[in-house]
């Protein structure tokens, strides 16, 4: 299965600017397959940096707002995954109310063809394809991406979604095609701590401050508060 790991992300604000935020049904920007590739690579590169998913993208001459190329990412995404490289024409919506909600309780994620999970498949292709008509539905990104488990909602959340294509894409800029799976060690993610029964760390996790440093379970590494996450991030590049 291509797979790669779901990323923790963290939750930033979004600029308050009623012309950002204006849907738009006209193309914004008119960019390559390679000129998107690039610029999210970069900004992945830097994620694994600062952890900050940035309210904008520079892709050559043209700056995009978050909405902009998270839309732009998901288009790019679905035309991959179908080995087309044509060009992405830029639409603009509202940036999403509260794209931090997640509960997304596994490991790693397919790129395409994953499982099926009710009508659709679990894979980053379905949700950038959900995501897409979610937008063009209510003019806005949507908040999170909606799996089962049995007849349990889980939330595969916007930011989480945006973190870990960004992920897919930088390494098919490295590979020239969807990576199969990334290294566990890049970055491993504990569960927040109402999630999964399998986070072992929930004990200890239980009543500190995210970014404290604390069990001897946790590897050497660094850590970043992220509304409940803890992401321990090495310095493995995708």
């Amino acid at each position: 299965m291509i797979a790669v790991l779901a990323a923790g992300v963290l939750f930033i604000g979004c600029k308050n600017n009623n012309e950002i935020d204006k849907p738009d049904a006209k193309a914004v920007a008119t960019l390559t397959s390679d000129e998107l590739i690039n610029a999210v690579a970069a900004m992945y590169a830097q994620w694994e940096e600062d952890t900050t998913i940035p309210e904008t993208l520079t892709v050559g001459s043209v700056e995009l707002t978050l909405p902009q190329y998270q839309y732009a990412m998901c288009k790019l995404i679905d035309n991959l995954a179908k080995g087309d490289k044509s060009k992405v024409d830029v639409l603009n919506y509202k940036a999403a109310d509260h794209p931090e909600r997640d509960s997304y309780d596994e490991d790693e994620i397919a790129v395409v063809n994953g499982p099926a999970n009710n009508s659709e498949t679990e894979d980053l292709g379905n949700i950038a394809k959900r995501m897409m008509e979610a937008m063009n539905t209510k003019a806005q990104v949507p908040n999170q991406t909606l799996f089962y488990r049995g007849s349990d909602a889980i939330a595969f959340s916007t930011n989480r979604a945006t973190v870990t294509m960004a992920r897919a894409i930088a390494a098919y800029k490295a590979d020239g095609k969807f990576r199969q799976r990334f290294p566990p060690s890049t970055c491993q993610l504990l569960r927040p701590l109402w999630a999964s029964p399998r986070n072992s760390s929930r004990s200890w996790m239980s009543g500190r401050t995210i970014s404290e440093p604390s069990s001897p379970t946790v590897p050497t590494a660094w850590t970043a508060r992220s509304l409940g996450w803890m992401c321990i991030i090495s310095p493995h590049r995708p």
